[in-house]
């Protein structure tokens, strides 16, 4: 399902001097179905502008069968989310689907929303475990679903799920125990394969409060992190819970599922007590049986692919082309010592085309002998991964390693042989190309073409929908200080399920 709104009129001032160099300000949304049934039990869609501080502009149409509407006026204050708003069979509001951070001023933008069914969720790809000292917080993280007053996000990487809810308007009450005050419970199958009624070993339920953390079920006896912060305007629960320790559960993927129940519990100054489950229906306590609870879908990052007209997805034109095409960047945000890195795709009937941008000002690679992937990695290099399911259900899987002097390294993922005869590419530097040595500059781009045959197709190219299992690592050797940053949130595997993903789509 494509959705395509477009801001023409009562846009702000500092929107329109931002976009004064833009053709058209253009924003484009994808919704991507997950799971079965995805756009069962909704009613009236609509999509909402959410600024910083969490406010939402709603109204915007978002038609059930796809199409098209123009956005109303807005006025966002720096970064913004689209949050998809609707109704459930039985008339309650929910809001679902949020999209990353959008910025104004930055010309045609893309939001891929992900849908499910009302009793599921999806948790993103996340950070590595923050620092405690630093507050447990995965930062950037979209929300995942709402919980009566909290806002819920959800992520994962190969080590934890976590879970970080949002209470706003409502301070905390403190109970004589844990059940006579404030809490949020959490009932968690790591593997959605518990019988109803009967607690399995990698299930998981813990409640949380202003001053008490209690462990209600936890037979492996993994070790959760969680924390409880007053705020000014309400109150914050974290849980990063070791899904690593659960048995055979090895991180996220693109459609890898988790059972999660909720249990939002509030105790007013009369001692009355409110409680708010997810999902509706769940049964909640006291048994709080997870077989019961809702379905949470694992997703990995999503690069989006824009078609363009045939024969061009190249880079004959300078690297700007690509900024200016539509295409949205899938950003990586850097840890300390890292350069911020985007990667952008376009694709046409004929190629694939990838743009890679890095903020790195030192650059560095010596003349490697081709095929030589050891020495590669450690010169300022990029790494591309594509993996595809062909029509007979096997695999087709592509690896390239380009370096800034031009030595490559291609192979297939298992050890298998890959001699491409049709990749093009090349660095633009902003600065002078080192030989055999280091430079300083101000950032780099990488561009590459690879043809539809090379991937394995021959008789007819990929269509529009079609998904990969992607990769892309940016090797950064600052004189001899080397660092590897990947868009897969797992790091290095041969397993698809542990990738990112590349999506094409026609907007």
């Amino acid at each position: 399902m494509r959705l395509r709104l477009t801001a023409l009129l009562g846009l702000s001032a500092a929107w329109l001097a931002g976009c004064a160099s833009q053709a058209a300000d253009e924003l484009f949304v994808n919704l991507v179905p997950v799971g079965e049934g995805a756009m069962d039990g909704w009613t009236e869609l609509s999509l909402g502008l959410v600024t910083p501080d969490g406010a939402v502009e709603p109204g915007l149409r978002a038609p059930g069968g796809g199409g098209s509407t123009r956005l109303g006026p807005i006025h966002p204050a720096g970064p913004f989310r689209l949050e998809l708003l609707g109704l459930t069979a039985q008339g309650q509001p929910r809001a679902w689907a949020f999209s990353p951070e959008l910025r104004e001023g930055e010309g045609p933008l893309l939001a891929s929303l992900f849908l499910t069914r009302v009793e599921a969720a999806v948790v993103h790809a996340g950070p590595a475990l923050a620092d405690p000292a630093a507050g447990l917080e995965p930062e950037g993280l979209p929300w995942s679903l709402r919980l009566g007053p909290a806002e819920v996000s959800l992520a994962a990487n190969r080590r934890h799920l976590f879970l970080d809810v949002r209470l706003r308007g409502a301070g905390a009450t403190h109970g004589e125990d844990l059940w006579t005050g404030d809490a949020l419970v959490v009932a968690l199958d790591g593997l959605a394969d518990s019988l109803e009624d009967e607690r399995g070993a990698d299930d998981l339920v813990l409640a949380l409060g202003p001053e008490r953390y209690q462990e209600l079920w936890n037979p492996l006896g993994v070790s959760v992190l969680h924390d409880f912060t007053a705020l000014e305007d309400g109150a914050r629960y974290f849980a990063a819970v070791p899904i690593d320790q659960l048995e055979a559960n090895d991180g996220p993927g693109p459609n890898r599922r988790m059972r999660l129940g909720l249990e939002l519990r509030q105790v007013d100054g009369q001692g009355a007590l409110a409680l708010t489950r997810w999902p509706g229906a769940w049964a909640g306590g006291p048994a709080y049986d997870p077989a019961l609870a809702g379905e949470v879908f694992r997703k990995t990052r999503l690069l989006d692919a824009r078609a363009v007209p045939r024969d061009s997805a190249a880079f004959a034109e300078e690297p700007g082309a690509y900024l200016s095409s539509g295409a949205a960047p899938l950003a990586l945000r850097p840890a300390p010592g890292q350069e911020a890195v985007e990667v952008r795709a376009l694709w046409d009937p004929t190629a694939l085309g990838l743009a890679v941008s890095s903020r790195d000002e030192t650059f560095c690679a010596q003349q490697r002998g081709e095929g030589d992937r050891q020495a590669i990695q450690r010169d300022d290099a990029v790494e591309l991964t594509l993996i595809r399911a062909s029509a007979g259900g096997e695999r087709v899987s592509r690896r390239a390693l380009f370096d800034l002097s031009g030595s490559t390294a291609f192979d297939a993922l298992g050890g298998g042989a890959w001699q491409p005869v049709g990749v093009d590419f090349r660095f633009e530097l902003s600065g002078q190309r080192p030989e055999d040595d280091c430079r300083e500059g101000q950032g780099w781009t990488f561009l590459a073409r690879i043809p539809w045959t090379e991937l394995g197709y021959s008789e007819a190219p990929p269509a529009s929908g079609e998904v990969f299992a992607f990769d892309l690592v940016v090797y950064d050797n600052d004189r001899g200080a080397r660092t590897r940053q990947a868009f897969s949130p797992l790091g290095p595997s041969e397993d698809p399920q542990e990738l990112a993903e590349l999506r094409l789509f026609e907007y």
